[in-house]
């Protein structure tokens, strides 16, 4: 399916077309092209030089401090994926990949399925999704079924999955989708409408990222 111009060119709407999405881990890792790996190489050996000709940290040497509040996650021996706060883990690996908190939510896996938790690590949503994306402006796309839809934060739909690609919604309401091979944007209603959505702002999530661990 061939998308118009105008929005192939976005960037926010390369992160889900065809789910065709930015891949990362949670370790923050993101796949780079040759060239670019080469070049990160250089840097990498030239960091190593630099490192053996700086002072190592002593315990004279003030540590980094750890905040406190900050809910992060992180990939334990086994590969699964738990959460630590303040450096102590608070929820334990159990999740085959992890996404950050975000307005109180966080993505995770469980074997082929997306769904969301909460900070105390319970369900929010159950994982049910082949694909999801963060929530913004009060909703999150979903996949199911090949289709797209989106969702409220109780996990209940907004829009049915009829899209065959969304991303969020922007901060003016407006979401880019495609649907019935067409490109173009729904508003808070779900009216749909081709061509490029009136304040052209991507969402104030991440859109859809896939959640593949390395």
């Amino acid at each position: 399916m061939t998308l118009g111009r105008g929005l192939l060119h976005r960037r926010f709407f390369y992160r889900s077309v065809l789910s065709r999405t930015r891949v990362s881990c949670r370790a923050n890792l993101p796949l780079y092209p040759m060239k670019k790996l080469f070049k990160l190489t250089g840097v990498a050996l030239m960091a190593a030089f630099l490192a053996a000709c700086t002072p190592q940290a002593t315990e004279d040497t003030a540590a980094t401090p750890v905040d406190p509040n900050k809910v992060s996650p992180f990939r334990s021996d086994d590969g699964k994926w738990g959460y630590t706060k303040g450096g102590s883990v608070i929820i334990e690996p159990k999740f085959d990949a992890a996404m950050h908190f975000k307005k109180g939510l966080a993505r995770v896996r469980s074997g082929d399925l997306q769904g969301f938790i909460k900070e105390d690590g319970s369900y929010a949503i159950e994982p049910k999704f082949t694909k999801a994306g963060d929530f913004s402006n009060g909703s999150a796309p979903v996949l199911v079924d090949e289709k797209w839809g989106y969702i409220d934060t109780k996990g209940e739909y907004v829009f049915e999955p009829i899209f065959e690609a969304a991303d969020g919604f922007s901060d003016g309401g407006y979401a880019v989708v495609v649907k019935d091979g067409k490109s173009g944007f729904i508003d808070k209603k779900g009216t749909f409408k081709e061509g490029d959505p009136p304040d052209m702002a991507s969402s104030d999530g991440d859109g859809v990222e896939e959640m593949e661990v390395q």
